[in-house]
């Protein structure tokens, strides 16, 4: 846990407001509620997002941050293989 305490991890607590909007993306969008509370908290904090996750290029995503998928053309999804977007 000393890692965490320093200075190449920000920790940014949450707020409920964040958790509320989080539950309704999450029951809209059918994407698990967890990708929600990673993500929402740091909008207007970070300007791009690194993740292979599928569910990342919904635009409750997109509207946070850019999404770059650093293994492109390659997605995972919870539960899979690794697969080849089509192109």
């Amino acid at each position: 846990m000393e890692d965490f305490e320093k200075g190449k991890f920000f920790i940014k607590p949450l707020d409920f407001p964040v958790v509320i909007s989080a539950v309704k993306d999450s029951a809209e969008s059918k994407i698990h509620i967890y990708d929600y509370l990673v993500a929402y908290p740091l909008k207007e904090i970070v300007t791009r997002i690194y993740s292979a996750d599928s569910h990342f290029v919904h635009p409750h995503f997109q509207n946070i941050a850019e999404v770059k998928n650093p293994i492109s053309p390659w997605i995972i999804t919870e539960g899979k293989k690794p697969e080849k977007a089509s192109q």
